[in-house]
């Protein structure tokens, strides 16, 4: 997921780029795309942001840590840990999606008012 916000911003900084082809500045499809533009970098800082995932216990610990307790005490405290971690992970992985799908709206408008600069306005 950060990979794809990265390339929505890579694409977005080319678009705010081509505002240079117009041959006349319209200052408010201007300022709308450049506000599309710092809005895409937010969110996409918003995304790549550092958060930690849980991982379950006994990825690398299990062997070490309960080589002496029954069988039983570790499927039940791997049946209980599970779906918090999951519950926990996919709030983050929600999180950049939401993130992505703002960033392409953002650039979406971004087209548009660079578009208009472009193409109507000459």
């Amino acid at each position: 997921m950060d990979g794809k916000n990265a390339q929505v911003f890579s694409v977005a900084s080319v678009i705010v780029g081509l505002a240079g082809l117009a041959p006349q500045r319209e200052i408010n499809l201007f300022t709308l795309a450049v506000i599309a533009y710092l809005f895409v970098a937010v969110v996409s800082l918003w995304s790549v942001w550092v958060r930690p995932t849980r991982r379950p216990f006994h990825t690398d610990s299990l062997l070490d840590d309960y080589w002496e307790r029954e069988a039983e005490f570790v499927k039940y405290a791997l049946a209980r840990e599970l779906p918090e971690i999951y519950t926990h992970n996919q709030k983050i992985i929600d999180r950049k999606a939401l993130s992505a799908r703002l960033a392409i709206a953002a650039t979406a408008v971004e087209v548009v008012a660079i578009g208009g600069m472009v193409i109507w306005v000459a």
